[in-house]
């Protein structure tokens, strides 16, 4: 009996994951800089000044860095499990995993804060809205590298082709001459 895996490698379409590849370099730093794009955004659109921007960019930062520091090789360490699973399945694992990572990183922040004599909202309404905005941060990274993804498989398909013929050519005609050359002999 094949695996899902299997099935989908023997497919001529395989479906794109929903899961990012985080342990590909290259897609665990466009997913940093986009979420640190939209930190800057709502820093940008809480503050006046230059001064309060760099000090509400800095304050989220301090809550979205460790849970992506922890977030990212969780993910790239689940990934793999996660392509058996239905589609579906993967929606839910992303989305329950970033809002439950978000509220621990809130939570985190909030009792860090509270030691150090700061005050921040700490209700639980506040906290499931942080995990709600995880969730939702997630779905939309997932939903652009999807797309990404798709823009890039045809013409990473005709790559492919390309290079295949390359190799293909210089035997197909190796093998042409020695086929002359054995019936002139």
């Amino acid at each position: 009996m094949m695996t899902r895996l299997e099935i989908v490698a023997s497919e001529e379409e395989a479906p794109i994951p929903v899961l990012p590849d985080c342990a590909n370099p290259g897609i665990a730093l466009r997913v940093f800089l986009l979420i640190q794009a939209m930190l800057l955004c709502v820093a940008w659109s809480a503050s006046d000044h230059l001064d309060e921007l760099v000090a509400e960019w800095t304050a989220q930062q301090f809550a979205v860095l460790p849970a992506m520091l922890i977030g990212l090789p969780l993910m790239s360490l689940t990934r793999r499990r996660a392509l058996l699973w239905p589609e579906w399945t993967q929606w839910a694992f992303l989305l329950g995993f970033s809002a439950s990572l978000s509220i621990l990183a809130a939570w985190w922040t909030v009792s860090v804060l509270k030691m150090m004599e700061h005050h921040m909202q700490d209700n639980w309404f506040a906290l499931l809205g942080r995990g709600l905005g995880g969730a939702g941060v997630a779905a939309m990274i997932a939903l652009v590298l999807r797309w990404r993804e798709q823009a890039l498989s045809p013409a990473l398909d005709r790559a492919r082709l390309q290079a295949l013929q390359s190799k293909i050519r210089p035997h197909f005609l190796f093998n042409a001459l020695n086929a002359v050359l054995g019936l002139i002999r």
